[in-house]
């Protein structure tokens, strides 16, 4: 969705290539719909239409994307969108099992800085982000920091459909932050290349 807002790749490769993903994974959870029964307290049949749900969504917003009005009014604001939408749910969820999140944003913290096998990796990679915020902009910027807010915002609201997390490297969380790392890195590292004297509007 990120990749759509930005406006950078044209409209033929993002039917291309996103229609293509978007449908095989479509086809693939109706097949698990189809034969999961209950299914399981990780992937239930309330949760796989939540996905498929999200999955038609993403390629009618691909479809759509070339529309004026859509181009001109929703995608240079679907960022944003996306996280006041996200942090209002997020408030909801908290609201709704407050000792269910305590023990999550516990847990998810604890991992990065003693129990999730990263040793100082997060600590600096944390230290590194505050200190390259002073530095100038580079082109797509926003593409990147909304990537990096918005997925640890999802890592808190997809907890509020299963158990707690967990300290220790097996718990899901400490997990899935293996994907963000790399994107994150490479935000930090544009920061810091980018020449003090140079300014990006």
């Amino acid at each position: 969705v990120l990749v759509i807002s930005s406006g950078k790749i044209p409209y033929r490769i993002r039917l291309r290539t996103m229609l293509p993903y978007s449908f095989s994974l479509v086809a693939w959870y109706l097949y698990l719909l189809a034969r999961m029964g209950e299914g399981t307290y990780i992937l239930n049949r309330e949760r796989t239409l939540v996905i498929i749900v999200s999955l038609i969504a993403l390629a009618l917003l691909v479809i759509l994307s070339e529309l004026k009005s859509i181009k001109r009014y929703l995608l240079p604001h679907l960022p944003k969108i996306m996280l006041g939408v996200l942090v209002l749910a997020l408030l909801l969820m908290v609201i709704h099992k407050p000792e269910h999140y305590r023990i999550s944003v516990y847990a998810l913290i604890l991992n990065m800085l003693e129990s999730g096998e990263w040793g100082m990796t997060w600590m600096v990679y944390w230290f590194l982000f505050v200190v390259s915020q002073a530095g100038p902009r580079f082109p797509q910027e926003d593409l990147f920091l909304y990537g990096v807010i918005l997925f640890f915002a999802l890592l808190l609201a997809i907890v509020y459909f299963r158990v707690p997390y967990h300290t220790g490297w097996g718990d899901s969380a400490n997990r899935m932050v293996t994907h963000i790392l790399p994107l994150g890195t490479l935000f930090i590292l544009m920061k810091f290349s980018q020449n003090p004297s140079d300014k990006i509007t």
